[in-house]
């Protein structure tokens, strides 16, 4: 019998472990110390037993339905270990809007592991639950035990909710794995059921234009993506990455604008849409800058590198990009690894779309840019700053690594001056009423002394939030709109934030709508410089860029 106890306290043992593992690669990486991994740990433990009494008469059973966390256990240490990001609401929605060509390049070189390691932890636990000879327990004991875990759990949080509010509780309940996923989901949750325009059906901006000009117009905004300011040979970085539109006549670089939220999902509809940092549920009430054109007679087109169709969610970008009159996404391809889709493959759909209609139109443009895999935004013969080895996998680098992804990501830049370059030659030779606008969703990490690996963009700062902004105008739009374009050169080097694209691009358009505001309008002579809010993804709040450091 002693025997006995000892072997089920041992499994025992080795089944919580196996259960709560990532609370350990967390306390590696220097998450919390050793007092705190402890505590952690019997949290954790805390809040797997309370559904214990639901199952007293079949303990086994509820080991077995546990077994979800088993495997989902790699890819939370994955996380922890490449991106130091535990989980979380910020984790889901990550995970939530990747597709499956993200991620074979996101677990890029650690596919085979990820699997082994998901295959020896769920050969330990069912064989550790197995050899248990503990199969029931009586309802007075485990309902004992139960009410003892939330008591010791209902203590703690109070206390964390005493020292630091709700927002204090939530983020030390993502320490506890797996009640860490049971929250973080909880989390996401609204955010997937509020995705939905139902409610902007009727919404309408009732724009008007506020001239007549007999000449065609064609306007184009290029959303670019992951893209370093201090990388752009145009805002002084010493390599040759801009040498197509650092001689580009008529192009206005704005040196202070900020990205209005650090990761795709909640920058881009802050460009698209009235959304603002504290009100990003106005994505969802209202349409988009789409609609703006479409009510005074623009045709609309989304051209998108971005596959969010295949997203598991993909916010409202894609319930944004459906409402235009032509759509582009990239095709389906399965299995994603090694496909290669470049920017540039739109630029021939791009001149089909001007060419095939005389009515005005307005395009967006959603590019890849400079997303990871860097090596893999470009093709071969735009390899100019090598090497550019293609086999870095994310993780800490050696030397010889760091410099070829680095010189990727430089070539990722070079490429992103062609494509803007070559859009502009497109939209120009039509001899229009023209302008070409782009505008990065955010900027990258890259090696910098925060970080030994690459990070991508998962954090606000100064780096991942100055973004590189540019405005081409036609000769014909500049005779028209004078005063538009001497506002467009006074404004360049005042603070500007993405919020400020969306009533800017109506204002280059010259259309006005019900709320429009020319404060807001980096084209207009009144326009008054931004706070430069931005979006906290984790704690779903606000702050500003002058308070990073």
């Amino acid at each position: 019998m002693p025997n006995s106890r000892l072997k089920n306290a041992c499994l025992l043992a080795l089944v919580f472990t196996l259960l709560t593992l990532p609370n350990f690669f967390a306390f590696s990486y220097g998450a919390y110390g050793l007092v705190d991994l402890v505590k952690t740990e019997l949290l954790s433990v805390a809040f797997l037993v309370i559904p214990a009494v639901f199952f007293y008469r079949n303990l086994k059973l509820y080991a077995y339905l546990l077994i979800v966390f088993i495997i989902f256990s790699p890819i939370v240490i994955f996380s922890i270990i490449t991106y130091k990001l535990e989980p979380g609401f910020e984790f889901f929605t990550l995970i939530l809007q990747t597709n499956f060509g993200e991620m074979a390049e996101i677990t890029k070189g650690h596919r085979v592991l990820l699997i082994l390691v998901v295959a020896v932890n769920l050969v330990a636990y069912v064989l550790a639950i197995s050899k248990i000879t503990i199969k029931r327990s009586s309802l007075i004991p485990t309902l004992a035990l139960s009410l003892l875990a939330i008591t010791v759990i209902g203590f703690k949080l109070y206390r964390d909710w005493k020292q630091s509010g709700a927002g204090g509780v939530k983020s030390k309940i993502y320490r506890y794995y797996p009640a860490s996923v049971i929250n973080g989901i909880a989390d996401v949750l609204p955010f997937i059921r509020n995705n939905s325009l139902a409610r902007a059906k009727t919404f309408t901006f009732h724009s008007y234009t506020k001239d007549s000009p007999t000449q065609r117009k064609v306007f184009v905004f290029i959303i670019g993506e992951s893209s370093r300011y201090s990388k752009w040979q145009i805002y002084g970085y010493q390599r040759p990455t801009n040498p197509k539109l650092i001689q580009r006549e008529n192009l206005t670089a704005f040196t202070n604008v900020t990205a209005a939220a650090n990761t795709t999902m909640f920058a881009v509809p802050q460009m698209i849409t009235r959304a603002t940092p504290d009100d990003m549920d106005r994505q969802y009430r209202e349409k988009s800058i789409l609609s703006v054109f479409k009510e005074v007679g623009f045709k609309t087109a989304w051209l998108s590198n971005q596959p969010n169709h295949d997203a598991f969610w993909s916010g409202s970008i894609l319930l944004h990009a459906q409402t235009a009159d032509v759509v582009y996404f990239p095709p389906t391809q399965f299995p994603y690894f090694d496909v290669n889709s470049y920017d540039g493959r739109y630029l021939p759909i791009l001149d089909s779309l001007i060419s095939a209609t005389d009515q005005n139109l307005f395009v967006v443009i959603h590019t890849m840019g400079s997303h990871w895999d860097y090596a893999k935004r470009y093709p071969s013969n735009f390899e100019y700053f090598k090497p550019a080895n293609t086999e870095y996998d994310g993780t800490a680098p050696v030397n010889s690594f760091t410099n070829n992804v680095l010189n990727a990501y430089d070539n990722t830049i070079r490429y992103t001056d062609y494509f803007i370059d070559s859009v502009i030659s497109i939209v120009k030779k039509q001899n229009t009423n023209s302008f070409v606008t782009y505008c990065a969703d955010h900027g990258e990490y890259l090696f910098d002394s925060t970080y030994d690996h690459t990070v991508n963009h998962l954090k606000p700062s100064q780096i991942t939030l100055h973004v590189p902004m540019l405005v081409w105008t036609s000769e014909n739009y500049n005779k028209t709109y004078p005063n538009k374009v001497a506002s467009i050169f006074n404004n360049k080097d005042k603070k500007v934030s993405a919020s400020n694209i969306f009533c800017s691009l109506a204002d280059l358009g010259n259309i006005q709508f019900n709320g429009y505001d020319s404060t807001l309008s980096i084209a207009s002579p009144a326009f008054q410089e931004s706070s430069q809010m931005y979006y906290v993804n984790d704690s779903k709040g606000t702050a500003y860029f002058k308070d990073l450091h």
